[in-house]
This record gives structure tokens, C-alpha cells and sequence, in this order.
């Protein structure tokens, strides 16, 4: 009776470290591939649904919507100075431009007296 030995694949020279090396390669392609396409969608905004907060880092607004903004009134208070009366989605502001910066405040008077 004689037994032939079959020899087993994953020890033989042709099935060695080559397809191991392959294998591994190949995944590294594609979680590359996986990542750039995610590291894309995120900077164009797209994944903003998904994510718990918005691209901007503030919370992810419900719905959007136009911010209403209406200047009022301008008056020049110098030559680098100007007064701006604004009202932004109903809310009356002072905004002070200068050459030194820009200030913005809330305009607290009655709405009787406010006249656009």
C-alpha cells in the first residue's frame, strides 16, 4: 500500500507572502481611495446631513433660509466715520464704520420714534 502526500497549499513556494503582500496592498488602495472620497465630500459640504455638526462647526441649521437685511438710513460723521441704521431679520442694529474698525449694536428706542 503505498500513500502519496499531497503537499499542502499554503506551504508550497508559488502560494508564499506574494499574495499575502497583494492582498494587503490592495486593501490599502482602497481605504486610500475610500478616504479621499470622503476627505472631497466633506469640503464640498455634502456630508453635513450625516454629521453632528455643520461644515462651519456650528449646529446644523433645520431648514435655511434668506437672512432679510434692510439699511435704513446712512449718515457720514466724518471723513472716515459712517453710521449705518440696518435692520436684520427684524432686528434693528447701529453699525458704526471708521477707519479703526467696524462697531455693531443693537438700537433700543421705541418703534414709534423709529421712522426709516
Amino acid at each position: 500500500m503505498q500513500v502519496y502526500l499531497a503537499t499542502i497549499p499554503f506551504r508550497s513556494p508559488s502560494s508564499g507572502g506574494a499574495n499575502l503582500a497583494t492582498a494587503i496592498g490592495w486593501a490599502l488602495v482602497l481605504l486610500c481611495a475610500l478616504g479621499l472620497t470622503l476627505y472631497v465630500l466633506h469640503r464640498r459640504g455634502w456630508l453635513v446631513r450625516w454629521q453632528a455638526r455643520s461644515a462651519h462647526g456650528g449646529p446644523v441649521p433645520a431648514r435655511r433660509r434668506p437672512v432679510r437685511i434692510i439699511r435704513h438710513a446712512t449718515h457720514r460723521l466724518g471723513r472716515g466715520a459712517v453710521l449705518h441704521l440696518m435692520e436684520v431679520d427684524g432686528e434693528r442694529l447701529v453699525v458704526a464704520e471708521s477707519r479703526s474698525g467696524v462697531s455693531i449694536q443693537p438700537l433700543r428706542v421705541p418703534t414709534a420714534e423709529y421712522a426709516p
